[in-house]
């Protein structure tokens, strides 16, 4: 007969995958490609590789707090192993490139630097283009926001045919944003490193990313500014 503390325990690493896949599925942005531009397409692309390495943090992270959770809690370990597991998942899907290596353990110093180094650069390449398209997703919403908008005015367009015309917009939002969120965080965790191993290379890429989110910020505002104007369905 399975011991009680084992059967807690495998219920609750149960429940730590469950929420580590609920929070990595939390940050997916790619849905039907029917009638999306090639603009559009390459945004969700863009941000689709990004959120892969987030839903790998995610897990990472539900796994190493269940650890630590089980190991603080024991009196009963299935009961820290769900806590510490949520609480890890939720810090591991804040993660980008760069984030995600920087939690890493690496054999020496060098390895340490170089690994960061090749992710920093990675991360602002990245970064900058996902800006480039999201400002070309952009220009094209808000002209297709203002056609749709005098044929609204003109009577040629019911309310609910407006709004479901922007949806997909609204998920090109959803995009952005979290893009521009990644970018905060590593463009923070960049400036902290500077000042270490590898500083000048990082410093430089943290200003490549810092320009990178805010012109990411610059399409969120402009784009939800927009939406505003769609009347409700």
């Amino acid at each position: 007969m399975t011991p009680p503390r084992f059967i807690a325990r495998n219920r609750a690493l149960a429940l730590v995958l469950s929420a580590a896949l609920a929070l990595s599925g939390c940050v997916t942005t790619s849905g039907g490609s029917e009638n999306l531009t090639p603009a559009q397409r390459q945004l969700r692309q863009q941000t689709e590789r990004f959120n892969e390495t987030v839903a790998t943090g995610a897990l990472v992270g539900a796994l190493l707090g269940c650890a630590l959770g089980a190991a603080i809690d024991k009196n009963d370990r299935g009961r820290g192993c769900a806590a510490g597991g949520v609480v890890g998942g939720v810090t591991g899907a804040g993660s980008g490139y760069y984030v995600a290596t920087r939690n890493q353990t690496y054999a020496t110093r060098e390895q340490a630097a170089q690994a960061r180094i090749t992710a920093a650069q990675r991360e602002a390449e990245d970064l900058s283009r996902t800006a480039a398209i999201a400002d070309q997703v952009t220009r094209e919403n808000l002209a297709q926001i203002e056609r749709l908008d005098r044929s609204f005015k003109a009577r040629q367009l019911s309310a609910a045919q407006y709004r479901a015309q922007t949806e997909s917009m609204r998920t090109d939002l959803q995009a952005i944003r979290s893009a521009a969120e990644g970018a905060g965080k590593s463009a923070q965790a960049l400036a902290a490193d500077s000042a270490g191993p590898g500083g000048p290379v990082l410093s430089d890429q943290a200003v490549r990313v810092a320009q990178a989110k805010r012109r990411l910020d610059g399409s969120v505002n402009a784009l939800e500014e927009a939406l505003k104007r769609v009347p409700a369905a």
